[in-house]
């Protein structure tokens, strides 16, 4: 992969036009550096306590110690993060990341396509065109789903003719899949929770009469999803079954992200990460994280921040550290996969491996 170091991408969902690109182009400029404005826990001198007396690395640059001992970068360190690796530029501003063990595939509302490459960044394909303004993805072998501001809709996972799940669906946004359905957010107001079986059929509403909701996840016996207009503003848990809502935090809250016990969201008036119990109550896990984008794999949590950076704590809270830069306008991030997590910014995915 091919180094990007300070790169300004900048992000407008406003962009239009279609490009159809097989290669990757790389556009170099010089930007100021990165913002530290949310300042906090997130700094290069923040995270040195975490570290023992042995620790006299200039933790700002040194590649070999980059924000914290012991984290090796790839390239070079700067501002106590490391220079992240692009992955390939896409052409046309993201709304949605996932991934499989070896392909990224992300939604283009602005040029109404569903794209996918390797996480190597090469094979770079459009799978969809003429997608209408796609939203929520999601992949499961051996299907792509997503939603548009009117349908539901699925591609084979390898590209093909897409095909219609459920039609007339308003302002569907964000999806999740459970064994047998697809389930997802019309972000109306009032917009409500939804599913479908996977292959199609009769739409039922699981929940109704919701705020403008957005982002959703899924257990066993209940849907989680987040509110962005009063009075649903906040973070809900649902019965799946019944429908009976419950609100977990009250306020603004950015992404959500979920494990075996815990639900992960940024908090937008505290500049915060919050972990918030599937039953009630939360716990500030770091403070100075204006998030944009957020996920978790079994150990931490990793998000992108408005700063321009890449950052993970511990799901047990502690001391923020920062990653990489993250460039500007991050959004979306994936750590699904054991080794890097991936990101978009602008028009381009990047990458940064796991530290230990």
């Amino acid at each position: 992969m091919k180094r990007w170091p300070f790169v300004v991408v900048v992000a407008t969902f406003a962009c239009r036009g279609v490009l159809s690109i097989d290669e990757k182009e790389l556009v170099s400029a010089a930007p100021p550096p990165p913002s530290t404005s949310d300042g906090g826990e997130l700094d290069a001198s923040a995270d040195a306590p975490a570290n023992d007396a042995s620790c006299t690395f200039d933790l700002a640059s040194d590649s070999k110690n980059c924000g914290f001992c012991g984290h090796v970068c790839p390239a070079t360190c700067s501002f106590g993060a490391c220079t992240a690796d692009l992955v390939g530029q896409i052409q046309g501003n993201a709304v949605a990341l996932a991934a499989t063990s070896d392909r990224l595939y992300w939604t283009s509302a602005a040029q109404n396509r569903i794209r996918t490459m390797a996480k190597d960044g090469t094979g770079l394909r459009t799978l969809v065109t003429a997608a209408d303004e796609p939203v929520g993805i999601a992949v499961r072998d051996p299907w792509i789903y997503w939603a548009t501001r009117t349908q539901i809709a699925r591609v084979a996972i390898d590209g093909g003719a897409p095909g219609q799940i459920a039609g007339a669906q308003s302002q569907a946004a964000y999806v999740a899949l459970d064994g047998n359905d697809l389930w997802y957010t019309r972000s109306a107001n009032p917009g409500d929770v939804r599913h479908v079986a996977l292959d199609g059929g009769s739409v039922s509403v699981a929940v109704d009469t919701i705020s403008t909701p957005a982002h959703l996840a899924l257990d066993e016996s209940s849907v989680f999803y987040t509110a962005d207009d009063a009075p649903d503003v906040g973070l809900w848990r649902a019965d799946r079954t019944t429908g009976a809502k419950t609100r977990l935090h009250a306020g603004a809250v950015v992404g959500l992200a979920m494990d075996g016990a815990s639900l992960y969201v940024g908090d937008a008036a505290a500049s915060s990460i919050l972990r918030v119990g599937k039953s009630g109550g939360e716990t500030t896990l770091v403070t100075g994280a204006v998030v944009r984008g957020i996920d978790v794999d079994d150990t931490w949590v990793y998000w992108t921040s408005e700063d321009g950076f890449v950052s993970r704590v511990q799901k047990n809270g502690g001391t923020g550290q920062r990653l990489a830069i993250a460039h500007q306008e991050p959004g979306a991030i994936v750590a699904s996969d054991p080794q890097a997590v991936y990101w978009y910014a602008g028009l381009a995915i990047f990458t940064t491996p796991k530290p230990p």
